[in-house]
């Protein structure tokens, strides 16, 4: 009987409710045991608290054994790492501690003593994610033009680094140091430097667009870890997913050096001050139990040996590699006489025959031709070898020093979350003044939920000096006269001086005319509606779906956080242009609503083939705008707006002009010799100079040369003004999406 809990022979079952009974002999196992929720159920502690002599002798069979040391392991309060079988009735470890988070609690129903680090899966799946989120920027990337805000940002971070090496303060005339910190500007135009040269053909705009992409990439991982604090992973990827595919963030993605850093990094700080939070029974992890070990064919022995034998491989190959890439000055010589060689047909036949399977016609073209695309090639390819190598290397050198500092890392591991977000906000204060907003719900909920006053304590001063260290260090506009400079730059950005025109709902508004519900119009229509949908379920239902207080509490104070900025602008007067580009960091709400949504939704749905005809619906309508838009996505529109050209009558299209790169290029191939590109619309010369042949003159709107008479006019169209910009010029080619006009290229020409 002490299988059925039972008292075993000689042994008298202990009284129920003594004194000293654990709280995890008191529950049922399957429930997660956390003082916020309320669904505990009381049962009776098992009954046999050791195992019998006679359940202990080998004649019983093991998997009997193990159903008796699992049971017998609840008693003490353990947490069972075994696969339970054998006993009629019982669920496996899986399905006690890893099954649907909250089962209607909220939050994932884990043991309380199980690790908060993700399992391989989850690390391997973000890790894959992440790799092919940046193979789409590497593939993609390249057809997306400047904005008018990027080539004064590249001047910024080109400025900033004056300052570092004491030859003066920022540059004003690029961006005013009041305006905006200069830590992502100075990142993408160094580190797009090095993206642009090792990636053949891209120019340096398209190595920033990479690395403001990359940022986007980050935000898309946030997305998920704050999701999966809530809900199962499946739904966390789905609404990922959906972050992800929406046309609006990826066309931003390319072309903002500022807002989605932003939002990237003021997400990225909440998330992480989310997941600091003890007792919470966040979902970032699941119980690791010995489940995902029963296949595995090796020892651990066994497989200690084979990474130490592949790591100690990949060095030596990564070594070799580097020093054959980089040390080797002869390499290129070599690959010039090889080619040369190759060229005259003497070269050995594998050679010769690539050769000559590649330049079928090579007699037509001179060797320098060839020789400059050798160059091409080594320089990319030697990039990319010593990217791979150098990653690889490293990957498996912390893979191997991991199992040693795992203990220490999980010992402290709150206090080194808390320290990443204050270091995120500190960046994201770097890039806005106004992104310590993000610290106001972290500090209200370790208040609340840290467990004590001190640990509450030692939360917000190791999350305001981090902060204020990452700030100080990358933006010397606070240098001197600190807390006056951050004043300035706050009360700057609360009021700022644009002065414009803008298209909404048909109507040309100028500066503070437009009506207070302009940013939530705009949200609503420029998001897919699948995620509107989604959003309103999971606001309705959350208050159900959320049983827990502190889930609860964080949401509503995550919900704020987003809403009150959008609030704020509903005050008369409020400076707001280009659409709500701004607020894209109040954009992760719908995502996190979305993702309780759709936990729901699969709530309802148990067939794997419904929740995948969900998921294709909720995805479909994003996909379709992002290959119908490309590269101008960000325009996008949903349904609500209207069907065609006619949405773009009434709201603005590329208000940043950022189809003068197809303009441009489009007059590369069909402008004469020495012709006259004149800028038209508003837009900025250098939007046009980086990607003009080397014989054309560019000039802004207005400035003539009478050395130079006009030639051709490239015009882009962001609120529907083309026909005021040389009404009678022949068009001579035109950029159309979704039947509305982005741009044209004009004949000035004179005549017959």
């Amino acid at each position: 009987m002490a299988l059925l809990g039972g008292p075993a022979p000689g042994r008298s079952a202990p009284p129920r409710g003594r004194p000293g009974c654990r709280a995890e002999a008191c529950v049922a196992p399957d429930v997660f045991l956390n003082e916020h929720y309320s669904t505990q159920r009381p049962i009776s502690p098992p009954r046999a608290p050791l195992l019998s002599d006679r359940w202990q002798s080998s004649a019983v069979p093991l998997r009997l054994r193990i159903v008796d040391h699992r049971i017998d392991g609840f008693a003490h309060g353990r947490m069972p790492n075994l696969p339970l079988q054998g006993a009629q009735g019982h669920r496996s470890p899986k399905q006690r501690f890893g099954a649907e988070p909250g089962r209607g609690r909220g939050m994932s129903t884990q043991h309380p003593q199980a690790s908060r680090i993700s399992t391989k899966q989850n690390r391997r799946l973000v890790l894959l994610a992440i790799l092919l989120l940046i193979a789409y920027g590497l593939v993609f990337g390249g057809g997306y033009g400047a904005s008018i805000d990027e080539p004064r940002h590249a001047k910024f971070g080109r400025d900033t680094l004056r300052a570092y090496l004491g030859q003066g303060p920022v540059d004003s005339t690029a961006v005013d140091p009041v305006e905006h910190g200069p830590f992502y500007s100075f990142i993408s135009y160094y580190a797009g430097g090095w993206v642009e040269a090792i990636h053949p053909g891209w120019t340096p705009t398209d190595g920033r667009h990479f690395i403001y992409y990359l940022s986007f990439v980050m935000a898309t991982i946030f997305i998920w870890l704050l999701a999966r604090r809530y809900v199962r992973a499946a739904t966390a990827w789905l609404a990922s997913a959906l972050f992800f595919t929406q046309p609006l963030l990826l066309g931003h993605a390319f072309i903002n050096p500022k807002d989605v850093p932003f939002m990237a990094f003021f997400l990225g700080s909440l998330t992480l001050g989310l997941l600091a939070l003890p007792g919470h029974g966040s979902a970032v992890s699941l119980a690791h139990t010995a489940e995902f070990e029963q296949d595995d064919p090796l020892s651990a022995i066994d497989r200690r040996r084979l990474r130490r034998r592949l790591l100690f491989g990949w060095t030596l190959l990564t070594v070799a590699g580097l020093s054959v890439l980089w040390l080797w000055t002869g390499l290129l010589p070599f690959l010039h006489s090889v080619l040369a060689a190759a060229y005259r047909g003497e070269a050995p036949w594998p050679i010769q025959l690539a050769f000559n399977t590649v330049a079928t016609d090579a007699y037509k073209t001179p060797l320098d031709l060839y020789a400059g695309k050798l160059v091409t090639a080594f320089v990319w390819i030697r990039g990319s070898t010593t990217f791979i190598l150098v990653i690889g290397a490293l990957f498996g050198w912390v893979s191997a020093a991991w199992p040693k500092v795992r203990p220490t890392i999980l010992a402290k591991q709150d206090y080194l979350l808390v320290a990443g977000a204050g270091i995120m906000l500190g960046l994201d204060t770097s890039i806005r003044s106004v992104a310590p907003w993000a610290a106001v719900p972290l500090v209200v909920l370790y208040l609340l939920f840290a467990g004590s006053r001190r640990k509450a304590g030692l939360h917000i001063l190791i999350l305001t000096a981090t902060s204020v260290v990452a700030c100080l260090a990358t933006w010397p506009f606070l240098w001197q006269d600190t807390l006056l400079h951050y004043a300035q730059s706050v009360l700057t950005l609360s009021d700022f001086p644009w002065q414009g025109i803008m298209l909404f709902n048909g109507q040309i508004l100028s500066q503070g005319q437009q009506p207070w519900y302009f940013i939530p119009e705009l949200m609503l229509l420029q998001v897919t509606l699948p995620v509107l949908a989604l959003a309103l379920l999971g606001l309705v239902s959350a208050r159900r779906w959320l049983r827990s207080s502190q889930a609860r509490v964080e949401i509503v104070l995550v919900l704020v956080t987003f809403a009150l900025p959008i609030v704020a602008s509903f005050r008369p007067g409020t400076i707001v242009y280009n659409n709500f580009r701004q607020f894209l960091f109040t954009v992760p709400a719908f995502f996190l609503l979305a993702a309780l949504g759709l936990e729901r939704i699969f709530k309802w749905l148990h067939s794997p083939r419904w929740r995948i005809a969900v998921a294709a619906i909720a995805l479909l309508p994003g996909i379709i705008g992002i290959i119908r838009l490309y590269p101008y996505e960000y325009i996008y529109y949903n349904a609500l707006a209207g069907m065609g050209g006619a949405v773009y009558s009434r709201f603005e299209s590329d208000y940043w002009c950022t189809s003068y790169r197809a303009l441009t290029e489009w007059a590369n191939e069909n402008a004469p010799q020495g012709a006259t590109l004149y800028v038209g619309n508003g837009g900025l010369k250098s939007q046009v100079s980086e990607f003009s042949r080397s014989d054309l003159l560019v000039l802004g709107m207005g400035s003539y040369d009478d050395n130079h008479p006009p030639t051709l006019a490239v015009i882009c169209d962001g609120k529907g003004r083309l026909l005021n910009v040389y009404p009678n010029a022949p068009v001579l080619m035109t950029i159309e999406r979704e039947g509305a006009i982005l741009g044209e290229v004009k004949d000035l020409r004179p005549q017959p």
